[in-house]
């Protein structure tokens, strides 16, 4: 009996010492896993401030011995696939975004991975991700933002009023968001109610060259030619190396046969950009209402160099020779006009070219 006991003494022994081993092994486990999250939460944290140092190959780096040490570090994953956008490498951007969403339900992830695909040419995924991104959260500005620039880019102007009118109840000052509604009423042709958005996107600012461009434009489409120059300078003072508002206020100038006005604005224009074919137009049809045909043509067939295919110019250069007598040189560009699908010109060729 007393050997028994000594045996079975032994045995309960050795359970213990194993239970007391397995304990230690444990916590030993525990203590290693534990340190790898601290030393990944570590590198995340040295990974955010070299971004917004401007560090963003240092920051990436950083996330990336995050993610090494924690799989599913879901904020390190994001924040590498911030970077990959940032430095337009969208399709490692979506892979980073995508294992954040097969992790956890994120609408910030969708938003941001619609982002990264809009940005690569993928448009109807993008629109499905900025759509989750709303169901998910009701309020999401940006989300509706973006899903109201979707819907702008198919021509879907009222769905794309509605999302807009969405981010600007979830954000009350959201002037991007009343400007791009404003744009699309106003290609509603509702130019009251776009015009009052361009005037609350302004109002809020910051203010920005683009958005006087298009109230400017906006006026010109009212035929309010003097605000519309009111407007296209206030842009310029803004951005005046933009050379699309220097040929725009000279179009509001030219319609208020300001010609001489209008040719200053449109050497502005080309002084800037001098490949810019749209105002060397300009300007020739500016030199024709001054009765300078010579200059006119000239300027026409440098709009034509540089824009073979720019049926109006053709169109022009048309009547100014027609005015110097040359009528064949004249049917011969109004019919390279129609065939560039320039209907108008049509009735000019029966009357002329016969």
């Amino acid at each position: 009996m007393k050997k028994l006991y000594a045996i079975f003494g032994f045995l309960c022994f050795m359970v213990t010492f194993q239970s007391a081993l397995r304990a230690q092994v444990q916590d030993t486990i525990e203590a290693y896993q534990q340190s790898e999250k601290q030393k990944a939460g570590e590198f995340y944290n040295q990974g955010v401030k070299a971004f917004n140092d401007g560090n963003p190959d240092l920051a990436k780096s950083m996330f990336n011995k995050a993610i090494n040490l924690e799989k599913e570090f879901t904020k390190a994953l994001f924040n590498r696939g911030s970077v990959n956008l940032e430095q337009e490498n969208y399709t490692a951007a979506v892979q980073d975004y995508n294992k954040v969403i097969r992790m956890e339900s994120s609408p910030k992830a969708y938003l941001y991975r619609g982002i990264a695909r809009m940005n690569n040419d993928k448009s109807d995924k993008a629109f499905s991700d900025f759509q989750r991104a709303t169901e998910m959260k009701d309020d999401y500005a940006r989300a509706w933002y973006l899903l109201g620039g979707s819907y702008f880019s198919q021509q879907k102007y009222e769905k794309a009023i509605e999302a807009y009118t969405k981010a600007i109840e979830a954000k009350k000052k959201y002037a991007n968001a009343y400007h791009d509604r404003g744009s699309a009423y106003r290609l509603q042709e509702k130019f009251q109610k776009a015009l009052a958005d361009y005037q609350k996107a302004i109002s809020i600012g910051p203010e920005a060259a683009y958005m006087y461009a298009n109230l400017g434009k906006l006026k010109v489409e009212m035929e309010d030619y003097q605000e519309a120059i009111v407007e296209y300078t206030n842009g310029i003072k803004l951005d005046s190396v933009d050379a699309s508002l220097w040929n725009k206020r000279g179009v509001a100038y030219f319609e208020l046969k300001k010609y001489k006005k209008a040719i200053k604005d449109y050497n502005k224009a080309l002084l800037i950009k001098g490949n810019l074919a749209e105002a060397l137009n300009n300007r020739g049809n500016a030199f024709y209402k001054l009765g300078n045909y010579d200059k006119a043509v000239d300027d026409y067939n440098q709009a034509i160099q540089i824009n073979s295919q720019y049926g109006e110019a053709y169109v022009n250069r048309g009547m100014a020779k027609k005015m110097l007598q040359l009528s064949n040189e004249a049917c011969e560009d109004w019919s390279k006009a129609l065939s560039l699908g320039i209907k108008s010109v049509e009735s000019i060729i029966e009357k002329q070219c016969q």
